[in-house]
């Protein structure tokens, strides 16, 4: 048995007025003899018996199946046997079947490599996003007036290019303490604070004297607030001064001691 070859059978071939006048034995024999001609070199040998056997037929079946295919002119005479129409045209040798094999197994490999790379980088962009939209929830949390949140999400992603989510979220925490009291009217919405950079305004909450910023006395509750908001979110704003512990803390002694009680209940 001779090793495996290919030939051409093009997608239109059954849609061709003459293979569609074709019963189903006949179609079977033109195949079979498509495959001849591919093994012998394109020639279908003026051998009957030959030609029998390759269509598994009757000596007299195989004329008559022939005859059929040679009148419908899907068969050629030739010098030295006959050759399915249009052979030389159909079969050109433009390259072999390996090489095209490789190319598409390369091209293959490439796409999906591209793919996997495509996918791998996209559910890593999903993931930064998930995660810079949490800080968003954190930063809408505080917010002194919560009005259009979508268009204070879309300015929050552009905000966090240029400062950090933690100054933005500190930023937002002393506006907030800054319009405690005030008329709604006169606070920002969110989405205008972040995309006209307020994070970037001198702080509102404190006084100077001597050239050194203070801190603005708040009552017991508010310095609560701010332990809370440290304990939670590990958010603590410059303005606050020094944290619980460290050296020059303005917390009241009043309230580090609720901290220390509250701490020890947990």
């Amino acid at each position: 048995m001779g090793s495996d070859t290919w030939f051409r059978f093009y997608n239109t071939a059954l849609d061709h007025p003459k293979v569609m006048l074709l019963n189903d034995t006949q179609f079977r024999a033109w195949l079979a003899l498509l495959c001849m001609a591919s093994k012998l070199g394109g020639i279908i040998p003026n051998d009957i018996p030959l030609i029998a056997m390759t269509l598994r037929k009757s000596p007299q079946k195989a004329a008559d199946l022939f005859q059929v295919l040679l009148s419908a002119n899907l068969i050629d005479p030739t010098e030295g046997g006959y050759v399915p129409h249009n052979w030389d045209l159909k079969q050109f040798q433009s390259d072999n079947s390996t090489e095209r094999v490789k190319r598409f197994r390369e091209r293959f490999r490439n796409v999906s490599e591209t793919d996997h790379i495509q996918r791998q980088s996209q559910k890593q962009k999903e993931k930064s996003n998930g995660a810079l939209l949490e800080r968003f929830e954190e930063f809408w949390k505080i917010c002194p007036k919560k009005t259009g949140k979508g268009a204070a999400e879309k300015a929050w992603i552009k905000a966090i290019s240029l400062a950090d989510p933690n100054i933005l979220i500190s930023r937002m925490m002393r506006y907030a303490q800054a319009c405690r009291g005030k008329d709604q009217a006169y606070i920002k919405t969110p989405g205008p604070w972040l995309n006209e950079k307020r994070w970037l305004d001198e702080d509102v909450s404190r006084e100077t004297l001597n050239g050194e910023f203070q801190v603005k006395p708040c009552d017991d509750d508010e310095w609560f607030g701010r332990w809370n908001a440290f304990r939670n979110k590990q958010i603590w704003a410059p303005e606050w001064g020094p944290k619980l512990g460290e050296p020059g803390c303005l917390i009241p002694q009043s309230v580090q001691e609720k901290i220390r009680q509250h701490s020890g209940a947990h």
